[in-house]
């Protein structure tokens, strides 16, 4: 069974295991591994977009890990992930995605530095595909995502434990950070943030809900929270891989409206649903459905995803994928009709993935 990145991703991170990576160095209880993944992209918009990318590095990134078993009831560990722009059109073309250090016991792990919010346990369902993803569920495309950590999350402390109940397990999140009054727009910063999760999952089935929240300061409403709640549920077998969410967000989205509503954050809704499946060790095909709203309509987000993907091994795959878009605002980011291909490389093989 072979896969690409972002199944590669889910699947990890689904059941909280360490992903697979190539070990660089050990000493008696201490291990030290590299991986990562390489990748570009040509990405091509019918409907002469603004966001028309070219050439792109699509998401490349790299990372360190290491762990160290203190005793028998004490593991401390710690990662640093960069992201790798080698070709995008940005001015960034290295930056720190993950940088945490953390402690395992039988009592749970707790982490901190720069993590993955509880809030992407749930995002994570639907984020399976290469070019066109995870823009309805708030945890990357909203001004508040870094920031108030609906995706990764900046100096945060973080909490995971898991149990078992009857066949499956419920595994518990939570998180809580001080953004030290960064700004979102030009009026509003946030401070103190904070979230959870709770899931249960079962073989390859899995569902659950998470909730993150940051308060804030400078809305226009005269509120001062900006939250979102997300629901999803996701199955994976030999053949079919499904996922999808749904998200009600307040004060999350930018209202990219005429003025003078153009800076406000308002509440939104999101639906994203993704369905694989794998006609062969070496061929899958995909299609997805994808929704963004704001309250007043001003700002829309709406496509289908078609795909396929040839996996060559278990380090090399290329791939193609045609966005069909449903009357889109203008200035939405995934406006028009959009078509892909490209090319990852894995450093480090996954066997359990393919």
């Amino acid at each position: 069974m072979k896969t690409n990145r972002y199944l590669l991703t889910v699947s990890a991170l689904l059941l909280a295991s360490p992903s697979m990576a190539i070990e660089i160095a050990k000493y008696d209880t201490a291990t030290l591994e590299f991986g990562g993944w390489i990748a570009t992209e040509y990405s091509h918009n019918f409907d002469d977009s603004p966001y028309d990318l070219g050439f792109n590095s699509n998401a490349s990134r790299l990372f360190f890990a290491g762990e160290n078993k203190i005793n028998d009831d004490i593991t401390a560990f710690g990662k640093l992930e960069y992201a790798v722009a080698f070709s995008d059109m940005t001015d960034t073309e290295f930056n720190t995605r993950l940088g945490y250090i953390g402690m395992r016991t039988k009592y749970g792990s707790i982490e901190a530095g720069k993590v993955w919010s509880p809030f992407y346990d749930i995002a994570m369902y639907s984020d399976t595909v290469f070019s066109n993803k995870d823009t309805a569920t708030g945890a990357f495309f909203t001004p508040a995502s870094e920031v108030a950590g609906f995706g990764r999350a900046d100096n945060s402390v973080k909490y995971y434990n898991q149990f078992g109940l009857g066949e499956g397990k419920v595994l518990l999140g939570a998180i809580v950070g001080d953004q030290s009054d960064q700004k979102i727009t030009e009026t509003v910063t946030v401070g103190t943030t904070y979230g959870g999760s709770l899931r249960y999952a079962q073989g390859g089935f899995q569902f659950g809900v998470a909730h993150q929240a940051a308060n804030a300061d400078g809305l226009s409403d005269g509120d001062d929270v900006i939250s979102a709640t997300i629901l999803g549920a996701f199955y994976n077998n030999e053949k079919w891989m499904l996922g999808g969410n749904y998200t009600f967000g307040r004060n999350n989205q930018k209202e990219f409206g005429a003025a003078p509503v153009a800076s406000d954050l308002v509440d939104s809704d999101g639906i994203e649903f993704f369905a694989h499946y794998r006609f062969s060790e070496s061929w899958k095909g995909f299609v997805g459905y994808n929704r963004l709203t704001t309250e007043t309509d001003a700002y829309t987000t709406e496509f289908t995803n078609l795909g396929v993907v040839k996996n060559f091994d278990k380090k090399l795959a290329i791939y193609s994928e045609y966005r069909i878009d449903h009357d889109s605002t203008e200035n939405s980011l995934f406006y028009g009709d959009a078509w892909s291909i490209g090319i990852i490389y894995f450093f480090s093989e996954y066997p359990q993935y393919f």
